[in-house]
């Protein structure tokens, strides 16, 4: 795929890009695989490939197929700082340098940061003040507002935290726009910031068409329920207890599915499937697989699940993979969220609380369903359709800065 010459020129910064794998890949490659249809083409400042190797980043290939020719990839290691291990903050270190060299050789009429992680965007204030280069920035999950429990907390995470909440108000007062995921998640950032409250734009997750076409059924998960992504959100667990303890009581009943998971395999979620009584028979932890295996996995399951993880404004990405699939999806979690709402829009879905009587009713509701098989059919979600509206976002930017007389220095 070639780029064509765009009207604008965008570089964006993303700490991982092809060919590093894992979900939170999928929103920024898939932008920079459309935008150039919208008269927009993209450079990337992404992390070197050694830099993934060193940190045991998992790994996906297919995703540099995404990547039009063409498109200028700059990279660059994180640096060593002592007593730093957080990968985010060490790439700021390291960032500046290249980014300058990018933005000397692109002339980008504008940058879009995305995160996590988020301290990367610091250096959108540098460019906005000295360069006078507008920026944008992509908040796939909240930052400061991720509500983290300060009681549990060193002393030295509550000095990070008092620094995010600085260095978020900071790029938030300078930026064109902040892309947030969900209504949910923009009412959440405009209450604390008011003023600003005119700069928050939602833009959804999403799937691509050409992945499900593309990707053939896998029935390794066929006799069962699959969950596809992480359980743990650094102090918070989607916590499948009560999702392990249904299957148990449905298997006494006679009903037997297996669990599959898809993603890094965590420890203590294999411990808590033993001890809610499910047997290395009823339950395969399949570990991290690329994009396109995943998918076909999921196709190939008899039930889909998503658990919660307590916040309204959530919104994981595996919710729109499990719909494009056309699979019965259970929802694990609260119904005012952002994934809940979504869901009222597909038939063969059903939302429960984290109760494992409700699960196991709904799960014996959704065995009797017959696989929605709309695939393909979610047009207001498909990555080109929201790459289309991230154009539209760049362009009013764009303007605004024309329309105060900045010149770029």
């Amino acid at each position: 795929m070639a780029v064509a010459k765009g009207e604008m020129k965008v570089i964006v910064v993303a700490a991982f890009f092809p060919p590093a794998g894992g979900v939170g890949t999928f929103r920024v490659r898939k932008f920079v695989k459309y935008l150039s249809e919208f008269g927009v083409s993209p450079a990337v400042v992404t992390m070197t490939v050694d830099e993934y190797s060193r940190i045991g980043w998992q790994m996906d290939a297919e995703g540099l197929g995404d990547v039009p020719t063409g498109v200028a990839v700059y990279r660059s290691d994180a640096a060593k700082v002592p007593f730093v291990r957080d990968i985010g903050i060490r790439w700021t270190f390291s960032l500046l340098r290249k980014l300058r060299l990018a933005v000397k050789r692109e002339r980008p009429d504008l940058l879009m940061f995305t995160g996590d992680p988020f301290f990367p965007m610091i250096w959108g204030v540098y460019f906005k003040l000295f360069y006078g280069l507008p920026y944008v920035l992509d908040f796939r999950d909240p930052w400061a507002l991720a509500g983290r429990d300060g009681s549990r907390r060193s002393a030295k995470l509550r000095l990070v935290d008092l620094v995010t909440n600085i260095v978020e108000a900071l790029v938030l007062r300078y930026c064109a726009y902040a892309i947030v995921v969900s209504e949910e998640m923009r009412t959440q950032y405009q209450r604390n910031y008011n003023a600003l409250k005119a700069r928050f734009v939602v833009i959804t997750n999403g799937y691509d068409p050409d992945d499900y076409s593309e990707a053939p059924v896998d029935r390794r998960a066929g006799n069962g329920v699959i969950y596809a992504g992480k359980f743990r959100m650094n102090e918070k667990l989607r916590n499948p207890k009560e999702l392990f303890r249904a299957l148990k009581m449905l298997k006494v009943e006679g009903v037997h599915l297996d669990f599959v998971h898809i993603g890094t395999e965590e420890p203590e979620i294999v411990s808590l499937a033993r001890e809610s009584g499910l047997d290395g028979n009823q339950t395969r932890f399949e570990g991290y697989l690329p994009l396109r295996e995943t998918i076909g996995c999921i196709k190939g399951a008899k039930i889909a699940v998503l658990i919660g993880g307590g916040q309204a404004s959530e919104q994981t990405t595996k919710v729109f993979d499990y719909m494009a699939c056309g699979v019965p999806i259970l929802a694990i979690g609260r119904k005012d969220s952002s994934a809940g709402r979504i869901l009222l829009g597909y038939k063969s879905s059903i939302v429960v609380n984290n109760d494992a009587v409700e699960i196991a009713s709904a799960l014996r509701g959704l065995l009797r369903l017959k696989p929605d098989g709309r695939r393909g059919l979610l047009p207001v979600y498909s990555r080109r359709n929201l790459a289309g509206q991230l154009s539209e976002l760049f362009a009013m930017a764009i303007m605004d800065k024309r329309k105060n007389g900045v010149v770029q220095g």
